[in-house]
């Protein structure tokens, strides 16, 4: 399946779904799974595992990291060890971070999303 398989109102909503979900855990100083933040997202059907998923994780992240809020896209993480896949990491690097040390990098942006969306 393409993204094009999708039209651009039903990506743009599914996005805003997502993002939605991701300031509501930054909120609470929490995270969302990949499974389950995909369970919320009703405007597409997409999969975790779906690469178009990766895309709109990107997307929000670019979008919001452009606007010095940190990588929103923190607060997804895998249910098996509480931490963004790989793909977060070198999306990362291409952004500019320095994601030397994945953990490192990971505890610090999650605090600035953190400390970003509980004042807003």
């Amino acid at each position: 399946m393409q993204l094009s398989d999708y039209t651009d109102v039903d990506w743009s909503e599914a996005k805003e779904e997502a993002r939605n979900e991701m300031i509501l855990a930054a909120k609470r100083r929490s995270v969302i799974t990949y499974g389950c933040i995909c369970k919320k997202i009703t405007a597409v059907n997409i999969s975790h595992i779906d690469g178009r998923f990766y895309k709109l994780l990107c997307d929000i992240s670019r979008e919001e990291s452009e606007k010095d809020r940190g990588m929103l896209s923190v607060v997804v993480v895998a249910k098996s060890d509480g931490r963004p896949g790989d793909g977060f990491f070198d999306f990362a690097a291409t952004l500019g971070y320095d994601v030397s040390e994945k953990q490192v990098f990971f505890a610090k942006e999650l605090n600035k999303v953190y400390e970003y969306w509980s004042r807003n």
